[in-house]
């Protein structure tokens, strides 16, 4: 249930995406994080499923080129709504394999996020660390034998406008007019005893001039 297409068009192009297939980050307890494993911590922490939104919309078409003026009114322009590009996220707090109790809260503290190019010759883009995720409760532990949705975080940072406008300037230089990318995640948490946890998952995204003037 992926939801991928959304009600954004290519400007000069038809545009026909296939769907994207979805690296789902699991648990991960033992990189240095002083976590000790996922025995102690209690937890099997993971991102289930990114969610690209922009302006509301669900669509991982990542538009980097601002349109000054949707309307035809040269007097009273009428600018293309334009904003970095955020997902939701949904993370899953699961409690071990054959255990009778449910796992204690996790509160995610830090996120790391990093690009790989998937069309050739594409530009590098930087990797950053984003300090806190917003205003969140917490992931709450799911009781064992439960269906477990699943808690989701909306407002994660996928492409801020600092690296539209490198897309941007490639695609200027180029005439390419669209550009693949894999986005990753390595999300930091720790429960509510203090254990570390962190999980890492993977998707991606299309870069190009799309049309956000809502018609």
């Amino acid at each position: 249930m992926c939801g991928l297409l959304s009600r954004n068009t290519i400007i000069g192009f038809a545009l026909f995406l296939s769907v994207p297939l979805f690296g789902f980050g699991c648990g991960n307890f033992d990189q240095g994080l002083g976590g000790g494993g996922a025995d102690k911590s209690g937890s099997l922490f993971n991102v289930e499923y990114i969610d690209p939104t922009y302006f509301e919309d669900s669509t991982r078409q990542v538009d980097v080129f601002l349109n000054p003026n949707c309307s035809n009114d040269p007097d009273e322009p009428d600018p293309e709504p334009y904003s970095d590009h955020f997902a939701d996220v949904t993370f899953t707090n699961r409690p071990l394999n054959n255990s009778l109790e449910t796992p204690p809260t996790i509160y995610l503290y830090e996120y790391f996020v990093w690009y790989t190019p998937l069309t050739q010759g594409s530009p590098p883009l930087d990797s950053f660390t984003v300090m806190g995720v917003g205003d969140q409760g917490g992931i709450e532990g799911c009781d064992p034998g439960s269906q477990c949705a699943g808690e989701t975080l909306s407002q994660i940072q996928f492409v801020p406008v600092r690296e539209k406008e490198v897309l941007a300037g490639y695609i200027l230089s180029t005439g390419i007019f669209q550009l693949e990318y894999n986005i990753h995640y390595r999300f930091f948490g720790r429960n509510v005893f203090g254990y570390e946890v962190s999980a890492e998952a993977i998707t991606n995204f299309y870069a190009s001039n799309y049309d956000n003037c809502g018609g």
